[in-house]
């Protein structure tokens, strides 16, 4: 019952704060929205078995998008099950190494992925952690072609602090190490932050962040490192009255962990602050960031939306979010 109250009270909330929301859409979902929410637990993505790497080399590249996928349910503004099937047929025909995805919360959704996602194009999956009996999970999934023991290293936190509707769902970041090469790693983080913009969020904001920044201390010291998703971090936009406090938390965050955003590098030559590269030519929540290890240089080389793909016939946008995609290179350091 407390999660029926729950599901209910959350499409109440979420639906009378997006705009153009059906009501008969919410009402056709009720059951739906429901049996999405009871399951707990992870529920497998498919994929290949991780047999570790047999490929030699010492230099290459890797692709890694961020993507948001607008996966609530659709009565609480999330996109249809249709756009989201063809999001997944759109990512067959794309050649990324990793994708990291944020907001695959319901079944129904994932359930699409499993069954439309080629196993060529994208071998190695986390499983869909689906949450607890009262919340929608974390809505972290990460596809790739770099091989990753999802059953061994492969780590999911919680963020330590959560504000209002963001308590509903177990936001947080994973983290995995992937294979480069043979016996040649890289951590790869996916992260999905709160989204609000009161006291409470940025409360919220700023204790997930130094969080993640202790954890990449941590875990991945002397290590190349990626971390792809949604910041909700909006320094960028000098409207909001939060702003200067996100840029903070944003600063505060690259300065812990040594990191920088590739936007920084690939845009921000030109300014006195390469965070403004990011400011104006990227405005937007989602962010890439990274920095190089002990045995392992890594370099940015081009950073891009990824516009007019994931779009449906009227070339609408599929998400409310763009994907944000880095080409990085690689090299062993002498």
């Amino acid at each position: 019952m407390k999660k029926l109250t729950m599901a209910l009270s959350m499409m109440l909330c979420s639906a009378s704060a997006v705009a153009d929301v059906d009501p008969w859409v919410v009402a056709s979902d009720i059951p739906g929205l429901i049996g999405d929410l009871w399951p707990n637990g992870k529920r497998s993505s498919k994929g290949l078995s991780y047999e570790g790497s047999q490929e030699t080399a010492t230099s290459g590249t890797i692709s890694v998008m961020a993507y948001n996928v607008d996966g609530f349910p659709e009565s609480i503004g999330g996109n249809s099950k249709n756009d989201f099937k063809n999001i997944v047929k759109t990512l067959n025909t794309l050649n990324y190494d990793i994708v990291n995805m944020q907001e695959l919360f319901t079944k129904d959704k994932h359930d699409k992925l499993r069954d439309y996602l080629s196993e060529a194009q994208y071998p190695y999956r986390s499983d869909h952690h689906r949450g607890s009996r009262t919340s929608f999970g974390s809505g972290l999934v990460r596809l790739s072609t770099l091989p990753f023991d999802k059953n061994n290293g492969f780590d999911r936190e919680d963020w330590n602090d959560c504000y209002d509707i963001d308590c509903y769902t177990e936001k947080g970041f994973t983290f995995q190490r992937h294979h480069l090469a043979n016996n040649i790693m890289i951590d790869v983080y996916n992260m999905h932050n709160d989204a609000g913009g009161q006291d409470g969020d940025i409360k919220a904001k700023r204790v997930a962040m130094r969080q993640l920044a202790s954890y990449i201390n941590t875990h991945s010291a002397g290590n190349a490192v990626i971390v792809a998703g949604d910041y909700n971090l909006s320094w960028h936009d000098e409207s909001k009255d939060k702003s200067p406090e996100f840029l903070q938390i944003v600063q505060e965050f690259l300065s812990a962990t040594s990191m920088q955003f590739v936007c920084e590098v690939t845009h921000g030559a030109a300014y006195s602050d390469p965070l403004d590269g990011c400011k104006y030519h990227f405005p937007k929540p989602d962010r890439i960031a990274f920095k190089s290890g002990d045995s392992v240089q890594l370099t940015a080389e081009h950073l891009e939306f990824v516009e007019g793909i994931f779009v449906d016939d009227k070339g609408d946008e599929r998400s409310d979010h763009l994907p944000l995609a880095a080409q990085f290179s690689w090299g062993l350091r002498n």
